[in-house]
């Protein structure tokens, strides 16, 4: 089960896995670049996804103290 929700925009053309893994040094088996392409594609469909948050609308950090208190 995926952790981020399916992408509606197209597949990132396998051929450009394939040069990205040749450039990487990583030798693609043919039967993974359809599942790549499409995870591929989720992961950039998620990084827009963060850009439209808006900082103002995000509570600050709740700040964490390591320290044991009595």
């Amino acid at each position: 089960m995926a952790y981020l929700p399916p992408s509606n925009a197209d597949p990132i053309p396998t051929d450009l896995i394939v040069s990205l893994g040749k450039a990487l040094g990583l030798s693609i088996p043919a039967e993974d670049l359809e599942a790549l392409s499409a995870a591929l594609r989720d992961q950039l469909a998620s990084g827009g996804s963060i850009e439209l948050l808006h900082p103002e609308d995000t509570s600050p950090l709740a700040p964490f103290d390591p320290r044991w208190h009595d």
